[in-house]
């Protein structure tokens, strides 16, 4: 079983709603004393991806505890914890076949339909071939680089092997984005109009030496990743979300990325130094009226030392709506028993 804590502000008061029991998701919950503003504020949704069906946790409610006269928080300066290593650059073009993609195995022309689409009579125009490029930006990091003269103002979708993510090409055809990868060896495929335009297969370097989080969730429940480093608090320096994402080359710690999916989701990767180890991590969902009493679905794993942890299937029955708002919060496995366990098998 999944557990969670509920949070509202009343006239009176605080109320905290506790969801439960726990299931394997290890850790105490943690629930943000905020306003519904506020956390609206902080929260901008973006993206997703297809779920597995393995047993599905559920949870519901069983107690309610009022909290007044709140403790007020103190926000300090974040210092940092050292930079995620650059690596040098390791570019790949010639298009592999993608070995995670099973209807790809066989020789194809290059416009395959993508899986999912259905197959168009006609092709793509005739001009100059899509190219696909991909240059090592970091550890575990890619620059993903699309040419494609026939696809201007064009919707693509970029299959990394697990994931389909949503691009739009300019009016020269070019798209770039820098993608998080989950695997050592990066298959990737972009596909537009339903048919497959260009591919490569690039072996990513340093994905061993970041760990990374991954939520995936339905656009619109509202639901989100936090990471809390070096046992920073809600909204205190150390707490990184899709509203305080730093960048890629962050001297501090982690950074977020968030991407949107071709089938409506929203995905959230969290990613770290693999030498910052103290990291708390937690889901919120900041009840509105579009989601109260509605069933919220999603997915969430861990990609610890290159190693990916098995997917936790998540469904969670929201509360009615309160007065003055509130959120769901519920406490996600960290790292560091992951990474334990890496080294047993090791």
């Amino acid at each position: 079983m999944i557990g969670a804590t509920f949070l509202l502000a009343a006239a009176t008061g605080h109320v905290m709603q506790t969801v439960g029991p726990s299931p394997a998701l290890d850790t105490d919950y943690i629930a943000p004393m905020m306003p519904i503003a506020d956390w609206q504020d902080r929260i901008a949704p973006r993206l997703p991806k297809p779920m597995l069906k393995p047993p599905i946790a559920r949870v519901q409610l069983i107690s309610q505890t009022v909290l007044r006269n709140p403790p007020s928080r103190n926000i300090v300066r974040d210092t940092g914890v050292g930079m995620i290593p650059t690596m040098a650059s390791a570019m790949g073009d010639g298009f592999a076949m993608p070995r995670t993609l099973p209807q790809m195995n066989a020789p194809e022309s290059a416009a395959s339909p993508a899986p999912g689409f259905a197959e168009k009579g006609a092709s793509l125009p005739d001009c100059a071939p899509a190219q696909l490029s991909a240059d090592a930006s970091g550890a575990g990091l890619l620059r993903v680089t699309l040419t494609a003269p026939c696809q201007r103002n064009s919707e693509i979708v970029l299959h990394d092997g697990k994931l389909m993510l949503e691009g739009r090409t300019d009016g020269r055809g070019n798209w770039s984005e820098m993608l998080p990868v989950l695997d050592a060896q990066a298959e990737l495929t972009v596909f537009a109009h339903g048919e497959r335009i260009a591919r490569n297969s690039v072996s990513v370097a340093g994905i061993d030496r970041v760990n990374r989080a991954i939520l995936i969730s339905a656009q619109g429940d509202e639901m989100h990743l936090n990471a809390y480093e070096n046992g920073a608090g809600f909204d205190e320096a150390g707490h990184v979300s899709i509203a305080t994402p730093r960048t890629y080359d962050t001297p501090k710690g982690g950074y977020m990325a968030q991407f949107q999916t071709v089938d409506g989701k929203q995905v959230e990767i969290y990613t770290a130094p693999s030498d910052l180890t103290e990291v708390g991590l937690e889901l919120d969902i900041a009840l509105n009226e579009d989601n109260c009493g509605k069933t919220v679905t999603g997915s969430v794993w861990n990609v610890v030392g290159g190693r990916a942890h098995p997917e936790t299937p998540l469904e969670i029955d929201l509360p009615s709506c309160p007065a003055d708002g509130g959120a769901v919060v519920l406490s996600l496995p960290g790292f560091a028993n992951q990474m334990a366990a890496n080294a047993a098998t090791q």
